[in-house]
């Protein structure tokens, strides 16, 4: 058990993290702008019915 303790990840592993998490937070912030857009279309919709 010691052994897979002490053992190092490559540092091509290390440098693929960022790039992987710079991407999902990409989409993520995608995802928000789609959203606020969605709200505000909505909001829109609804002031014009009234």
């Amino acid at each position: 058990m010691d052994y897979y303790r002490n053992v190092q990840p490559p540092p091509s592993w290390k440098r693929r993290q960022p790039r992987s998490s710079r991407k999902s937070r990409k989409a993520h912030d995608a995802e928000e702008r789609e959203l606020e857009a969605m709200r505000m279309e909505g909001e829109q919709e609804e002031l014009a019915a009234e």
